[in-house]
């Protein structure tokens, strides 16, 4: 349990700090990454709670407000998704290369997923009235920063994902700790 525990922490530090050094840059950080390769290591649960808890810790440094909860809810939902994918993908013994694009695609989509899920905090604090031409409006609006956020999701794929799922790994073989 201990060791579940100082994991789930490990890669929640890493999830929050990965928003820090992109701050500046809308939508550019490193945290769905962690997340999803939390999920997709470990599984569902450790995927679910890094992700809420990343987003809490995160918005210490940047800000909490109103979004938080729409944060930690995206998060969740992709480290939840993420784990789901690694179970299946990996009980159909699947090819690695097959699994990493998978991995990849699976990215690609949260940067507008999260997007979308966050959105409706700015929906329904500050557009009226709430119909379906607002809502697309504010999809619309968002598009170029969901955008940014699905392409640093594909590089940080493509680019960190091979090394940090190797290394996950090996401290999940090492240590004996369970997907969860």
């Amino acid at each position: 349990m201990s060791k579940r525990i100082s994991l789930i922490c490990a890669l929640t530090g890493l999830a929050a700090v990965g928003r820090i050094p992109f701050a500046a840059i809308p939508s550019v950080q490193l945290t769905t990454f962690f997340v999803l390769i939390s999920g997709q290591v470990f599984g569902p649960r450790i995927g679910l709670t890094v992700g809420i808890l990343s987003a809490c810790c995160s918005n210490m440094l940047l800000g909490q407000g109103p979004w938080t909860i729409y944060q930690a809810i995206a998060w969740g939902l992709a480290g939840f998704s993420a784990g789901i994918l690694g179970l299946f993908l990996s009980r159909q013994a699947i090819s690695g290369k097959f699994f990493r694009l998978a991995g990849i695609g699976h990215a690609f989509l949260w940067g507008f997923g999260f997007g979308w899920i966050t959105n409706l905090w700015h929906f329904y604090a500050f557009v009226y009235p709430h119909n379906w031409h607002t809502w697309m409006a504010v999809c619309l609006t968002s598009l170029p920063f969901d955008a940014a956020h699905a392409f640093t999701n594909l590089v940080a794929f493509t680019v960190l994902g091979p090394g940090v799922v190797a290394i996950l790994n090996r401290y999940q073989q090492k240590l004996k700790v369970l997907m969860m």
